[in-house]
C-alpha cells in the first residue's frame, strides 16, 4: 500500500513538473515583439513613437549622470543591507533602471546597458525596504527593478554571479511553497519572523521582498495589496517560477490556491464597533475583533482581488476614500493584466470585463468634472458632470472585505475628513492611458460607448501634451512607467504579435524584411482568448495540432513542416513585420493548389488590396503574388483567400526587394501611401481607411497640420477635373506644392505657392453628425485662376494623363477636441464624384456639367451662393412665388445668377 502511495505521489509530481509553464522572456511589461516594434518605428522616425522616444531619452530618470542609492550602514547577520523605510529610493532607482534598459534595447547603446546594470547591482544585497505596516506596498515597488532585470537578462555585461545574487535577494532567506518564512522561529531570539512585528530586531529579521508581498495585504485598502501582487507576478516571470506567478494570477482572480502552494490569507475578520471619530459622510470606519488573514475560510479574498476591488457596477472599493487612490488602484490592476497578457493569459475579460467597468466608472466621475470645472467644457460640450448616487442606482453602499470600511458615497476630497479645497482629489488624471486604449480598442476590438470615457481620457492627454508622458505630478510619480506613445501604441491591425512556435510555445519576435515567414506563424493573440477576427478569420473550427495549440487556422503537416490547410473563401491571416527601408517589395508565396478558381489577396495596414489568381499545380511551388510599397517601421500584412473552398495549402511567404514596375500605378492616396512629415502637426495614419488623425496641434483652438503625398510616381487621368479632400471637422486647406512630369518631358516640374491655393468650393457641416467636410479644387485652369500656379500645364496641353509625384497641403481643423480626420484626397470626374459622394448633389459642383444618375441635367434647382439647395422649380411655373418667398440676395438657377432686390 505504501509503495502504491509513493508511486502515486511520484506520478503526481511528474505531472506537475511536466505541466510547468514555459515563460516568455522578456515578458513582464514588454515582449521581444514589442521591442522590435518600438525599435523599428524609432529608427524609421515614425510617429508617435519617435517623438515619445526622444522625450524618454531626455527625461530626468534617463539621465546618464544619475547614480543609484549607496547602501551603507547596518548589515544583517548574512551581510544584507538594512534598507527599512527606503520606499521611495527603490521606486526612483527602479524607474531609472527600466528607462536605461529600454533605451539600450532600442538603440543598442551599451552606455545605457551598463548604467542599468550599475543600478541593479546596487540592490543585490538589499533584502527589503520596509518590514512594518505598509511593507506589502513598499516592497511591491521592487516591480520596476525586476522589469529592468528582465530586460537586461541577455546582456553579456551583466555577470552571471551578479544576476544570481539579484535573484537570491528577491526570495531571501530562501523560497518555499510549503514553509511560510514569516512564521519561522528566529534561532537567535526565539521570536517568530513577522513583517508586522515592530518589536523584532531589524538586524536579525531576514524576511525579504517575496515574504512581505506573497500574501498581498489583507488588512488594508486594495491598492496596497495590488502593489504587492504586481511585484509578485513580475517576480514569478523573472525567476521562471510558475508557482509564484500562479499565486499572483490566481489570487488576483480569486481562484483557489494550488495544492502545492501555501494558502492565501483566510477570513473573514470579525467586525467590531463603528468608529464615530474617524467615520465621515463618505464612509464609516470600524474596529476589528480579529486580525486580517485569520478566520475559518481558506483563500477568503480581500480588497486586493479584482472582483472585490472593483464592484460589479464598476465602482471602486476606494471610491469613497479619495480619487487619487482609486485611480492608482485601477492603473495598478491594468499593469497586472498587461503583464499576464504578455504571458498569454487573460485578466481583461474576467468577471464580465470588470476592469473596463472600473475604468469607465472612475474615469467618468473624474474626467466629466475635469472637463466642466477645470476646462470649461473645452474638450466636449453639452454633457453635465456625472454624480453617481445611491438614489440613482449608480452608487453601491457596501462594506469592504477587511470589515474596516463601509462605502456611503463617492468622495471628491481626500480621505482626510475635511472639505477644505486643499484636500480636493476629484479630477485626478490617470497614467497608462495608451496601454489601456490599445488593449481594448486595437487588441480586443472593443468600440462604441464601452470605450467612451477611456477614449476621452486619452484624447485629453493627446490634446494637452501630444504624447503620453512618463509620470504625473502626483504622489505616484514613479511607480508606473508611462511613455505609452512609444511603448504601447499600435496601428489599427496590430491586434497580435509576430513570432514563431517552438514545442507548442509562442516565441515573440518580429521578422524583418527581406525574410521568409512560415504561413502557420500568423500573429499570436492569446492562450486564453481566441484571435478570431483579430489576427485571423477561420470560417470553420480548427482541430488541435502539434504546432500551435491556442486554436485558430487549420494546420497540417506538409512541405517538410507545417502548412495552413482547408483554406476557405473569405478567410485571412495577419503577419506583423518590420522593414528598415521604405520601398517596393515582391511578395511571394509557396502554395499547393488543388484546382482552378482560387486567389490570394494581400494588403498592408488596411491599404489598397492586390489579388493574385492561382493556377492548379501538383506540388508546392513558389508564386509571385505581386509588389507592395512597404513603409519603413513596423506594419501588418494581411493575406486573404478568395474563391472556391479547400483548394489551397499555404506553406510560407517570402518578402524580397524589387524594383518599381515600369507601368505606373493609377493614383490612389490611402493610409498605405500616406507618409507623415515634419510640420505643424503630428499625424497617425492607422484609423481604418482614414488617412490621418492629427495628434498634436500648434495651439489650443485650431488644429493645423501639414500633409505630403508619398514620394512615389502615380498616373493621373486628366478627365478627373475635381481634386477632392473629404474628412471630418475640417475647416480649411491650402494647396501648397505639386511635383509632376508631363508625357513629353524627361524632367520633373516642381511648383509651389507661397500663400497656398484655396479650394474652389468648401462644403462644411454636412452629414448626420454635422461634421462632414468637402474641400474641392477645380482643375480646368482658365475657369479657376487659383489652380494656375500649380497644375495649369497638366490640363492645358491636351494631355490625357500625367505622372504625379507629390502633393502638399496645409490643413486646418474646425474643432481641435474632436480629431480632425482626412479620409480621401483624390481626383474625380463629374460622374464619379457624385457616385462617390451623392450628398454633393445640389451644390455648385453640379451646376454646369455634372449629371445625375438618370442622365438629366439639374434644371430648375435653385441654390444660394453657399451651394445650399433652397427650392425646386417645375418648368418655372412657380418661379415667381418661390422667388418672392426668399430673402433678398443673389441665387443660382441653371448655372446663372439671379439677383433679388
Amino acid at each position: 500500500m505504501m509503495r502504491k502511495l509513493l508511486l502515486l505521489i511520484l506520478m503526481l509530481y511528474a505531472l506537475r513538473v511536466a505541466a510547468q509553464r514555459v515563460f516568455v522572456h522578456p515578458g513582464i511589461g514588454y515582449t521581444q515583439a514589442d521591442i522590435d516594434r518600438m525599435k523599428a518605428m524609432v529608427i524609421a522616425k515614425q510617429e508617435p513613437f519617435y517623438s515619445s522616444f526622444q522625450r524618454l531619452k531626455s527625461d530626468t530618470y534617463s539621465s546618464i549622470t544619475r547614480t543609484a542609492r549607496t547602501w551603507n550602514g547596518s548589515l544583517d547577520k548574512d551581510g544584507y543591507a538594512i534598507g527599512s523605510s527606503a520606499t521611495s529610493a527603490i521606486g526612483f532607482d527602479g524607474r531609472c533602471a527600466v528607462q536605461y534598459a529600454l533605451i539600450w534595447k532600442i538603440t543598442g547603446d551599451n552606455t545605457y546597458a551598463d548604467k542599468a546594470i550599475s543600478f541593479l547591482n546596487s540592490y543585490k544585497k538589499v533584502r527589503s525596504v520596509n518590514i512594518l505596516g505598509t511593507a506589502p506596498l513598499d516592497n511591491g515597488k521592487i516591480y520596476l527593478l525586476i522589469e529592468a532585470a528582465e530586460l537586461m537578462r541577455d546582456y553579456p555585461g551583466w555577470l552571471p554571479a551578479d544576476q544570481q545574487a539579484f535573484r537570491n535577494m528577491l526570495t531571501y532567506p530562501r523560497y518555499s511553497s510549503k514553509l511560510d518564512m514569516n512564521k519561522q522561529i528566529c534561532p537567535e531570539t526565539g521570536v517568530t519572523y513577522a513583517y508586522w512585528d515592530s518589536q523584532h530586531l531589524d538586524t536579525l529579521n531576514r524576511v525579504s521582498y517575496y515574504w512581505t508581498i506573497f500574501n498581498g495585504d489583507p488588512g488594508r485598502h486594495g491598492n496596497q495589496g495590488l502593489f504587492a501582487m504586481r511585484g509578485l507576478m513580475a517576480m514569478g516571470i523573472y525567476l521562471d517560477n510558475d508557482t509564484i506567478y500562479d499565486r499572483a494570477y490566481r489570487k488576483f482572480l480569486s481562484l483557489p490556491h494550488h495544492s502545492y502552494d501555501l494558502p492565501y490569507p483566510s477570513g473573514p475578520p470579525i467586525q467590531g464597533a463603528r468608529n464615530a471619530t474617524s467615520s465621515t459622510q463618505w464612509y464609516d470606519t470600524y474596529s476589528t475583533l480579529s486580525a486580517a488573514g485569520t478566520g475559518p475560510i481558506v483563500d477568503y479574498g480581500y480588497n486586493d482581488e479584482l472582483k472585490y476591488y472593483i464592484f460589479e457596477n464598476g465602482q471602486m472599493q476606494e471610491s469613497s476614500r479619495d480619487q487619487n487612490h482609486a485611480v492608482v488602484g485601477i492603473v495598478m490592476a491594468e499593469n497586472i493584466a498587461h503583464m499576464a497578457w504578455s504571458q498569454g493569459d487573460d485578466i481583461y475579460t474576467q468577471y464580465d470585463n470588470r476592469l473596463l467597468k472600473g475604468i469607465n466608472w472612475t474615469w467618468k466621475y473624474n474626467y466629466s468634472w475635469y472637463n466642466n470645472q477645470v476646462c470649461n467644457q473645452l474638450y466636449w460640450s453639452g454633457e453635465d458632470v456625472w454624480e453617481p448616487t445611491v438614489a440613482s442606482g449608480e452608487f453601491m453602499v457596501q462594506s469592504d472585505r477587511t470589515g474596516r470600511w463601509r462605502s456611503l458615497k463617492v468622495n471628491p476630497y481626500s480621505e482626510n475628513p475635511s472639505t477644505n479645497v486643499s484636500n480636493w482629489s476629484r479630477g485626478e488624471l490617470a497614467q497608462l492611458q495608451t496601454q489601456m486604449l490599445m488593449q481594448y480598442k486595437v487588441r480586443q476590438g472593443v468600440d462604441g460607448d464601452s470605450l467612451l470615457w477611456l477614449q476621452r481620457a486619452y484624447d485629453i492627454l493627446m490634446d494637452s501634451l501630444g504624447y503620453e508622458n512618463g509620470y504625473t505630478n502626483t504622489g505616484h510619480s514613479y511607480e508606473f512607467l508611462g511613455w505609452g506613445s512609444l511603448l504601447d501604441y499600435r496601428t489599427v491591425w496590430m491586434a497580435g504579435d509576430g513570432g514563431h512556435f517552438s514545442s507548442g510555445q509562442f516565441v515573440p519576435g518580429l521578422p524583418s524584411t527581406p525574410c521568409t515567414i512560415q504561413a502557420v506563424d500568423y500573429d499570436f493573440f492569446s492562450h486564453r482568448l481566441s484571435g478570431e477576427g483579430r489576427t485571423f478569420h477561420n470560417r470553420g473550427t480548427r482541430s488541435e495540432t502539434n504546432y500551435r495549440k491556442e486554436g485558430g487556422m487549420d494546420i497540417a503537416a506538409g512541405n517538410g513542416g507545417f502548412v495552413l490547410t482547408a483554406l476557405k473563401d473569405g478567410e485571412w491571416m495577419q503577419y506583423t513585420i518590420t522593414n528598415a527601408v521604405k520601398g517596393w517589395y515582391q511578395i511571394l508565396a509557396t502554395v499547393k493548389v488543388y484546382g482552378e478558381g482560387a486567389s490570394l489577396e494581400m494588403s498592408v495596414d488596411n491599404g489598397t488590396e492586390q489579388i493574385k489568381t492561382l493556377t492548379a499545380n501538383t506540388d508546392f511551388e513558389t508564386v509571385k503574388l505581386g509588389k507592395l510599397l512597404l513603409p519603413a517601421g513596423a506594419f501588418v500584412l494581411r493575406l486573404k483567400v478568395h474563391g472556391a473552398d479547400d483548394l489551397i495549402q499555404l506553406s510560407d511567404l517570402r518578402i524580397a526587394t524589387t524594383t518599381v514596375d515600369s507601368i505606373v500605378p493609377e493614383y490612389v492616396w490611402n493610409s498605405r501611401d500616406y507618409s507623415p512629415v515634419s510640420g505643424s502637426g503630428c499625424f497617425l495614419t492607422d484609423q481604418s481607411d482614414k488617412l490621418l488623425t492629427s495628434s498634436s496641434y500648434t495651439n489650443l483652438t485650431t488644429a493645423t497640420f501639414a500633409m505630403n503625398m508619398d514620394q512615389v510616381a502615380y498616373q493621373v487621368n486628366t478627365s478627373g477635373l475635381y481634386l477632392v479632400m473629404h474628412g471630418h471637422n475640417l475647416e480649411h486647406a491650402l494647396f501648397k506644392n505639386a511635383t509632376y512630369r508631363l508625357p513629353d518631358s524627361e524632367s520633373d516640374v516642381v511648383k509651389s505657392s507661397t500663400g497656398g491655393q484655396v479650394p474652389t468650393w468648401a462644403h462644411l457641416g454636412l452629414g448626420s453628425a454635422k461634421d462632414e467636410s468637402f474641400l474641392i479644387w477645380k482643375l480646368d485652369s482658365s475657369a479657376n485662376s487659383r489652380i494656375i500656379p500649380l497644375l495649369k500645364s497638366c490640363y492645358t496641353g491636351g494631355y490625357s494623363s500625367y505622372i504625379l509625384k507629390n502633393l502638399s497641403f496645409l490643413v486646418y481643423g474646425s474643432n481641435i477636441h474632436r480629431n480632425a480626420v482626412v479620409d480621401d484626397i483624390n481626383f474625380y470626374t463629374p460622374t464619379s464624384i457624385l457616385n462617390a459622394y451623392p450628398q454633393l448633389a445640389g451644390t455648385p459642383v453640379t451646376l454646369k456639367t455634372i449629371k445625375n444618375s438618370a442622365g438629366t441635367q439639374d434644371h430648375g434647382i435653385l441654390f444660394d451662393l453657399n451651394g445650399r439647395k433652397v427650392g425646386t422649380l417645375y418648368e418655372h411655373r412657380d418661379l415667381e412665388s418661390t422667388l418672392h418667398s426668399l430673402p433678398k440676395g443673389v441665387y443660382l438657377l441653371d448655372g446663372k445668377k439671379i439677383s433679388l432686390h
